[in-house]
């Protein structure tokens, strides 16, 4: 691939956004004293795997600032994906003397960022909330029309609604007890639809022992036992749909111009009797009549509702399984993940590129994604 940059891209330093920009930012993700956890999301650049194993050295990478405003790219096989992969954050340029001036400082507070786009990030109160201004520097800056954007950190949804209802904000993302009100309002309630799919991970190893989880069939038990609709039109009743698939409908079509999720039709559909039966049948491989899981989800109100509605779904249709919730703040639940200390997790995940693989992914054996300790030979 070969890009040509625009020659009036400016960072908000004045500085010009350049081609060397790119290839410092792509060989600053894959630096493995970096330790960068999304630096597998470049090993499509050719040697940038090998770079990011200490195998090679940076300037292996198969990227190349031809001259300031023009990239050559090379990689490591075809990807039908690439261009839309551009898009992403870990794909965007760096400003290098700026972000040795910054050190460990760089990225973690307002001014010790650096902006390229139609905003600046102008204050960040952490935990709060954080105000964005306009960007005189963006190069196309006549066609933003905002001058100021702020927002608020708030948790609870009942108290977003009343700040809304009194003036204090603007816009909020409502919960499902709160639709009904605003729905026929057609002026200010709106709905649209994103390609993220929610589910529940199954952790077969935490700590390095195994887990009732390893039990195959107590993970269809549960996967049979939650009425998924239920939960979509009933608990949340904000417009999300019920899947019996991970990869979202929308996604990716192929070269047919088929779905990519209409090409399976063998999902766990809600079925409280066969997830008996699996459960049954979970029992002998695990040696006991009964099992206490652990799950884990976030500390806000919907995702607490949730993670009462999965334990009453279970306990309910799985006779002998007792769920314990254990509801922790959204940075310690990614630690928890990540260090695999946990059971089952309420998660959600959005695609990083227009492909099935940005779901799938998670499921192969050695993805730094993989959180659950699952493996398939196939």
């Amino acid at each position: 691939y070969t890009f040509k940059l625009r020659k009036d891209a400016k960072w908000s330093n004045g500085d010009p956004v350049t081609a060397k920009d790119f290839v410092y930012a792509w060989q600053r993700l894959l630096d493995k004293n970096t330790a960068a956890e999304y630096a597998f999301i470049a090993y499509y650049i050719k040697n940038a795997e090998a770079i990011n194993k200490g195998e090679k050295p940076l300037t292996d990478l198969g990227a190349k600032a031809v001259d300031d405003y023009t990239l050559e790219v090379e990689l490591e096989k075809p990807v039908p994906y690439f261009l839309n992969l551009m898009a992403f954050p870990s794909y965007y340029p760096l400003n290098e003397k700026f972000v040795k001036e910054k050190g460990d400082k760089f990225g973690l507070e307002a001014d010790t960022t650096l902006y390229n786009g139609p905003f600046v990030m102008a204050s960040w109160k952490h935990e709060q909330g954080w105000q964005l201004k306009k960007n005189d520097k963006y190069w196309d800056n006549k066609t933003v029309k905002l001058e100021e954007i702020n927002y608020s950190v708030v948790k609870e949804v009942a108290t977003k609604v009343n700040l809304y209802d009194t003036g204090s904000i603007d816009f909020t993302l409502l919960s499902g007890e709160f639709v009904d009100k605003y729905k026929s309002n057609k002026e200010e309630y709106g709905e649209y639809s994103e390609a993220s799919t929610f589910f529940l991970r199954l952790n077969q190893k935490r700590n390095g022992q195994d887990t009732p989880l390893k039990s195959k069939k107590l993970r269809e038990a549960i996967a049979l036992s939650i009425d998924k609709k239920g939960l979509a039109n009933v608990i949340l009743n904000n417009g999300s749909k019920a899947t019996d698939q991970l990869v979202p409908k929308g996604l990716a079509t192929g070269p047919d111009g088929k779905d990519y999720q209409d090409t399976f039709k063998n999902g766990l559909k809600y079925d409280p009797k066969k997830g008996a039966a699996a459960w049954e049948a979970a029992k002998k491989e695990l040696g006991k009549d009964q099992v206490t899981i652990e799950l884990l989800s976030y500390d806000d109100g919907t995702a607490k509702k949730i993670a009462d509605y999965f334990k009453d779904q279970i306990e309910k249709n799985l006779k002998g399984v007792t769920v314990n919730t254990k509801i922790q703040p959204f940075k310690q639940k990614l630690k928890l993940e990540s260090a695999q200390d946990y059971e089952v997790s309420f998660a959600g995940w959005s695609p990083d590129y227009s492909d099935p693989m940005t779901f799938i992914d998670m499921f192969e054996s050695k993805s730094p994604y993989n959180q659950m300790s699952y493996s398939n030979p196939k």
